[in-house]
């Protein structure tokens, strides 16, 4: 063959081959070009299949050559308007609109697309419609929408009728999956999405068959009813092999292609940018049923990852995309769906550049989406990739024992590639024991970054207890009065004291205002707290209720503002101190003291800061006793209620852990050695 004669296209295998004189009535005699496409920028793809794609089954049904001729379709007016009732719009698109009809002849709704009013007069656009239905109304098949009747309307309209179809396209299920919609969630699981599809698949295996390839596939041509059928829409753009190619449709239906949203495009390119294949994005004519393939194989991926394989946007950008070629992986795009490699696999020999590379016909396509519903799953394979990541976790454990600078991020490291070999193989023994000891082995110190998540949720703790502890300080306040109204023997002491209680209270809020507290505010909180043991000493003396009133507040600190060990350490010495300077000062004569001993064993306390009062003592330390008791014992108790339940959580955690692991690293991990005396 010279350089300059065409390649002959590839031939078919015999299983698939039709003979021109068992078909005489077909004007199929000839098989279809099945030229490679063009070579592609971007890596190709290894090939899924060693033999050319054909189309044809074993005995093929097509398109009768007189169904593509034009024929009168006019319906008498008076028939017309008599049978047909218009009830509403459905939808429109570039060419026509699609109306709810009662066809009252029959007694049913249908649905009706009428060629729109400024186009009834376009040979191309009316040559199209027409060859729309017929494609649709000869391919009998359950997921394609039956036509009823093919016409003109009084108007002079073409038109044709078919069945009233219910339900969700495939594009609104994904954007209403990707929004969170918690209905379609529960609904549309990924087992059901790719039941659908497998259904799409065989039914475009069925027009291919056929000799029909329908060249717009999209999510918005499929629709899924509420009962679990399926339709495949929209055969306008169909093209059907050893039929004549209709002429390019109007300039007047071209579309705006600044941008790409998924509609389809009516100009040079025939098809929906993000879904045609790179062979269609060169508007050279020479398409056949491997772009249904790659079509469908972009919305696979897209329903699955809820994310365009080709990102939406300049049809320019789109197209360019698609010639280059992206990863087709659910599993790089998504890796926290933790999608199988068969799924992986599906996507990339669906979409590969080269058409010679993707599936040899959507049958191929069914079985292979078939076998992953029945669980048929590559075992082998997934092991082999398992004990690779059981190898990777042995080698950063190897690392980890040579750079001790480095051992959380090496330990985490080894714990994804063990956590990935489990999700490979379940049953890896190797990949669950060291799992289990790498669980059960838990550092002493922990990792800067989870000790900043901690710290982060102990933030928010106190500054939860901090804005309740506040009001309790500030409305504490309100026992000053009772003090005014009883007498003040010490100003100075008094408003002293306030101002103290004033302090905290504040400096409670802002702690609790910005969820922070540094080892300043702790300090100070404890020092406050020991100062109001020095002032309220002028009342009861230093070891009559003040001892109680700054343990409980020393208690109440160390446990609400979550101190470390230095801190409350310092907190209880602050606080002792609290108690004993002030008696000390007092008996070494320094202040003001506060007992008298008398004969007869009688003590006496002398209330210089405050004068006693029958009345009002009695009331007042019963409210410093509820609020010293109440106070504390809340949050704590709450604390404490808080402590059980982060300690259950703990314990399920791990124990829901061991249960993932074989039966002896169990044991090794809950058995204790017995107690010798």
């Amino acid at each position: 063959m010279s350089d300059s004669q065409p390649p002959k296209p590839p031939k078919p295998p015999k299983r698939l081959a039709r003979s021109p004189s068992t078909h005489p009535d077909t004007p199929f005699a000839c098989e279809p070009s099945l030229a490679r496409a063009q070579s592609h920028q971007g890596a190709e793809l290894s090939s899924v299949s060693r033999q050319p794609a054909a189309v044809w089954g074993d005995r093929p049904k097509s398109m009768s050559q007189s169904s593509m001729v034009d024929i009168d379709v006019t319906v008498v007016g008076e028939q017309f308007e008599g049978r047909y009732h218009t009830k509403r719009l459905l939808g429109d698109g570039g060419m026509g609109e699609v109306k709810l009809i009662r066809d009252e002849r029959i007694g049913r709704d249908i649905a009706m697309k009428v060629v729109r009013d400024k186009y009834i007069h376009a040979t191309d656009i009316l040559e199209r419609f027409r060859r729309e239905a017929r494609v649709q109304g000869q391919l009998e098949h359950p997921a394609i929408v039956p036509v009823y009747d093919l016409g003109v309307t009084p108007e002079g309209a073409a038109y044709f009728t078919m069945k009233r179809i219910r339900g969700l396209t495939l594009e609104e299920i994904t954007v209403r999956l990707r929004k969170g919609d918690p209905e379609l969630k529960a609904t549309y699981s990924d087992r059901r999405i790719l039941t659908t599809l497998l259904r799409v698949a065989q039914a475009l295996a069925y027009a291919h068959q056929h000799g029909v390839v329908h060249r717009d596939i999209k999510p918005e041509n499929i629709i899924v009813g509420n009962y679990g059928e399926v339709y495949i829409i929209d055969w306008g753009l169909a093209k059907i092999f050893g039929a004549e190619e209709p002429s390019r449709p109007s300039d007047q239906l071209r579309v705006d292609d600044t941008t790409i949203q998924g509609q389809t495009e009516a100009g040079a390119v025939l098809g929906t940018p993000g879904y045609l294949a790179p062979e269609q994005a060169y508007a050279d004519g020479d398409v056949d049923h491997r772009a249904d393939i790659y079509a469908l194989g972009v919305i696979i991926f897209e329903t699955l990852t809820l994310t365009p394989l080709h990102k939406r946007g300049k049809a320019e950008d789109v197209l360019a995309s698609t010639v280059k070629g992206v990863d087709a992986r659910p599993s790089v795009r998504a890796p926290h769906r933790n999608f199988a490699p068969e799924l992986d696999r599906l996507c990339v020999a669906a979409t590969a550049l080269n058409r010679d590379h993707r599936y040899h016909d959507m049958l191929d396509v069914a079985e292979t989406i078939e076998r992953y519903l029945d669980g048929g799953r590559d075992t082998e394979a997934r092991r082999q990739m398992a004990e690779r990541h059981v190898e990777a976790a042995r080698q950063a454990a190897r690392d980890a024992r040579s750079n001790p600078q480095d051992v959380e991020m090496l330990r985490a490291r080894a714990l994804r590639e063990l956590n990935a070999a489990v999700s490979l193989d379940s049953t890896n023994d190797a990949a669950l024991r060291a799992m289990g000891l790498l669980l059960s082995d838990v550092p002493e110190k922990l990792p800067p970054e989870a000790a900043a998540e901690l710290e982060s949720e102990r933030a928010g703790q106190r500054a939860e207890f901090a804005k309740a502890l506040s009001l309790a300080f500030l409305t504490g306040i309100v026992l000053f009065g009772v003090n005014v109204y009883v007498g003040v023997g010490d100003t100075v002491s008094f408003l002293f004291s306030i101002v103290l209680f004033l302090g905290i209270g504040l400096l409670l809020w802002r702690i609790g205002a910005h969820g922070r507290a540094t080892k300043r505010h702790m300090f100070s909180l404890v020092a406050l707290t020991a100062a109001i043991g020095g002032s309220t000493t002028t009342g009861f003396g230093a070891l009559f209720i003040v001892p109680s009133i700054i343990c409980a507040l020393t208690l109440l600190f160390i446990v609400a503002m979550r101190m470390d060990r230095k801190m409350w350490m310092m907190s209880l010495g602050i606080g002792i101190l609290g108690v004993l300077v002030p008696a000390f000062l007092q008996d070494w004569g320094y202040i003001r003291a506060s007992y008298t001993f008398h004969e007869g064993g009688v003590m006496c306390i002398q209330p210089w800061g405050m004068p006693f009062d029958a009345s009002t003592t009695i009331p007042l330390l019963m409210g410093v006793a509820v609020l010293t008791i109440g106070v504390p014992a809340a949050i704590i108790g709450i604390a404490v209620e808080r402590f059980n339940a982060a300690e259950e959580k703990l314990f399920a955690h791990a124990w829901y852990m061991r249960q993932l692991m074989p039966t002896e690293v169990q044991r090794g991990q809950t058995e204790r050695p017995p107690a010798t005396d």
